[in-house]
C-alpha cells in the first residue's frame, strides 16, 4: 500500500511541477513564442525529460494528465479528444525518447554513468521525438501551412529548454554529489 502512495505521490507532484513549468514559460518566456503550441525556448520540456529520467513512469503519467488539463484550460471540454492525445504525447515522448536512449546510448535505469555528451545526445532525440509526435497529431488533426518550419522550430524550442534543463540539474548535482 505504501508503494502505491509513493507512486499516486509521484505522479502527482510530477503533473504539478510540469503545470507551473509550464505556465513560468507561458507568462515569463512568452516572447518566445513562434506559433501556437511552438517556442523558441520551451523549458518544460526540459522538465518533462527530467521527470521521466529521475521518476519514469508516474512521472510520464503525471505530465500527461496535466498537460491534458492545460489543453482543456482555455477551451473546455468540447476539445476534450484534442487535449487527451496532446497529454498522451506530453507524457509519452519523454517515455519513448528514455526507451530509445536505453536502447541507443546504453543509459542504465540507475542513470550510471551518465556523462554531458549523453545529456546532449538524450536531448537530441528527446527534442526530436517530442516535436515529431507533437507536429505529427496537429497536422493530422489541424492541417496548416508551415509545418515543417513549426516541426523544426519546435525541436529547436524543446532542444533548448531541455539542455537548459538537464545541464543545470547536472552542474547542481555535480556541486553537491561530486561522486555522480
Amino acid at each position: 500500500m505504501r508503494a502505491w502512495a509513493g507512486l499516486c505521490l509521484t505522479t502527482v507532484l510530477a503533473g504539478l511541477a510540469y503545470s507551473l513549468a509550464y505556465l513560468f514559460n507561458e507568462h515569463f518566456l512568452s516572447f518566445t513564442r513562434f506559433a501556437d503550441g511552438v517556442n523558441w525556448i520551451y523549458l518544460p520540456s526540459g522538465l518533462r525529460l527530467t521527470l521521466v529520467l529521475v521518476f519514469g513512469a508516474p512521472a510520464a503519467l503525471g505530465i500527461a494528465w496535466s498537460s491534458m488539463l492545460l489543453a482543456l484550460w482555455p477551451y473546455g471540454w468540447d476539445n476534450w479528444p484534442q487535449a487527451l492525445v496532446t497529454g498522451l504525447i506530453s507524457g509519452g515522448a519523454p517515455w519513448i525518447a528514455l526507451l530509445l536512449c536505453r536502447r541507443l546510448l546504453g543509459l542504465q535505469a540507475d542513470l550510471a554513468g551518465l556523462q554531458a555528451r549523453t545529456l546532449l545526445m538524450m536531448s537530441l532525440i528527446f527534442a526530436i521525438t517530442s516535436a515529431a509526435l507533437h507536429q505529427a497529431w496537429y497536422g493530422w488533426s489541424q492541417p496548416a501551412a508551415g509545418r515543417a518550419l513549426q516541426f523544426a522550430v519546435m525541436t529547436l524550442g524543446d532542444l533548448a529548454g531541455t539542455l537548459l534543463v538537464l545541464y543545470l540539474g547536472y552542474w547542481i548535482l555535480k556541486k553537491t554529489a561530486p561522486r555522480l
